[in-house]
């Protein structure tokens, strides 16, 4: 039962959808049986040059950084606890 389950469309191509579902998995389908099973809420949005993330590269970097030493820091923490009470 397809009711209540959000699919991103990434592209209308030969009389083929492709598209993820939430799971993350790409699938593609005829317009047709698309249309079929997706029939309900449609949500339409549409990029420009103003869509997304302003300096998403930068922040990802970032966000990257920060996780590894945050990593770097639990795994220094352990082992100072494992020779401490070894």
């Amino acid at each position: 039962n397809y009711d209540y389950e959000f699919v991103l469309i990434k592209a209308i191509k030969n009389d083929l959808v492709h598209y993820t579902t939430g799971e993350n998995k790409l699938s593609k389908e005829t317009i047709g049986v698309f249309l079929k099973r997706y029939k309900k809420i449609v949500f339409v949005a549409e990029p420009n040059e103003t869509s997304g993330e302003q300096n998403y590269e930068r922040n990802l970097k970032n966000e990257k950084i920060s996780n590894s030493k945050k990593k770097l820091l639990k795994i220094g923490l352990s082992l100072t606890i494992f020779y401490y009470t070894h």
